[in-house]
């Protein structure tokens, strides 16, 4: 059973995936991901060291770029008083060989995938999507804390 959180559509404040979230019966989420880091939803990743998405068969996603805040969005609201979370592009660092590099991964529906071990070192990330159509592209997610 896939338990699936209407509000996760979209990149507000109640968008966010949080470690309740994560924790459900089915071990899984989804969240619905955009091509516009304004519009795709925060995924706290402050309690988490690894996990897995997966790419539903009729998933849009061709593409994933990860970004990064250095603390979640819930923390801006708390009595912290800590300003909004600005979210940037994440890179690998360079090498003696290659500069940087971003943080991304191609995908392909039906298929499911490790996250990339360099992005649970932040508070929150975000996914921004390539899609082949349309404006959203859904997909699975499993995090371990």
């Amino acid at each position: 059973m896939l338990l699936s959180e209407p509000s996760l559509s979209l990149g507000t404040d109640m968008g966010r995936i949080t470690r309740e979230h994560a924790y459900f019966p089915a071990g899984s989420i989804q969240a619905n991901l955009t091509a516009v880091l304004a519009t795709t939803p925060e995924i706290q990743m402050d309690e988490f060291v690894g996990g897995t998405i997966y790419i539903p068969t009729n998933s849009k996603i061709t593409a994933l770029a990860f970004y990064g805040a250095p603390y979640p969005s819930s923390l801006a609201n708390d009595s912290i008083n800590l300003p909004a979370p600005v979210f940037y592009q994440l890179f690998y660092g360079p090498t003696a060989t290659s500069p940087n590099t971003a943080i991304t991964m191609s995908v392909t529906a039906g298929d499911c995938y490790n996250l990339p071990p360099d992005i649970f070192g932040f508070g929150s990330i975000k996914m921004v999507a390539t899609l082949s159509s349309g404006a959203v592209g859904n997909c699975e997610l499993s995090l371990k804390g």
